[in-house]
């Protein structure tokens, strides 16, 4: 099991089955996220939702775009923006 967390800095997995959550909210926690930002593709860092698909897949709306995120890959193999169609590349809550 995999908690997935968007964040101004990037998507952040953590393994649940590896690592003991008990603090984390405190910030006493030794739980270790891996993080996934530019260097496995994303537009941008900025993560405003994250939406999973039935292949598994994970779409992911930012600030520039929304990316195809591959968990299995740990990748982003294809971005949607205004050149794709859509007519703002920001997607957050009042977007």
């Amino acid at each position: 099991d995999t908690l997935w967390v968007g964040t101004a800095n990037g998507l952040a997995s953590l393994n649940l089955s590896e690592n003991d959550c008990r603090g984390l909210l405190s910030g006493t926690s030794t739980a270790r996220f891996q993080r996934y930002g530019r260097s496995q593709g994303f537009p941008n860092e900025v993560i405003y939702r994250i939406a999973e698909d039935p292949t598994g897949r994970f779409w992911i709306s930012t600030n520039q775009g929304i990316a195809r995120f591959l968990p299995w890959k740990g990748l982003v193999d294809h971005v949607i923006t205004r050149a794709d169609g859509l007519v703002n590349e920001e997607f957050n809550q009042n977007g």
